[in-house]
């Protein structure tokens, strides 16, 4: 996002909202429906520690009864270029004279909710900045928080508690990475009696 660079107070806002939803989406894993119904309420800051942004994500997908009340956690990471929780703050702190308990936490300065289509757009301006030619999806965050759990050596069961899957869904996402990562292909293809 360092490559954009917008002049008008309107695009520093949209790229600042921008910024806030990825980041959003690739810690929490979230899928794109349930990063767009954040509500104001459901972000606490501070919570469980000094610093620390928590959000309640109730009423996802797998959750149709409303009875995930398991925090998402999103803890400072200071060394980092671009710190979380100071992103979001400074999301926060842009919009806070306009919401209230039941406004949706990311949207434009309209206040309504974002749409797929609108997340659909913030990943086409992305990848349009980066110079990505790779088609990228709403659900690219979620694969991509997958993938990178995955490079890091995480367990399934870690990536399955994170992205709230009920199945193995997310094998289409991790499993690529897991073997390249293993140097399968290099290794069981470099052998002469595997031939």
């Amino acid at each position: 996002m360092e490559k954009y660079q917008p002049s008008s107070e309107k695009d520093k806002f949209e790229k600042l909202l921008i910024a806030t939803t990825m980041i959003i989406g690739f810690r929490t894993l979230f899928r794109p429906s349930d990063i767009a119904s954040i509500k104001w309420c459901d972000i606490t800051w501070d919570k469980p520690k000094k610093g620390w942004i928590q959000i309640i994500n109730s009423g996802h997908k797998t959750d149709k009864m409303n009875l995930d009340k398991d925090p998402i956690i999103i803890e400072p990471a200071p060394n980092q270029k671009y710190c979380p929780v100071k992103l979001i703050t400074s999301y926060r702190d842009q919009v806070h004279h306009f919401k209230e308990r039941n406004s949706p936490f990311l949207s434009f300065t309209d206040n309504r909710f974002l749409t797929s289509n609108h997340k659909c757009e913030f990943m086409k301006k992305v990848r349009k900045i980066l110079n990505n030619k790779e088609n990228i999806l709403g659900h690219s965050l979620r694969i991509g928080a997958a993938s990178k759990l995955t490079e890091e050596g995480e367990s399934l069961d870690v990536i399955m508690h994170a992205g709230k899957w009920k199945s193995n869904a997310c094998n289409a996402y991790t499993r690529n990475i897991a073997l390249a990562n293993r140097g399968l292909s290099n290794t069981l293809f470099n052998k002469e009696d595997n031939l």
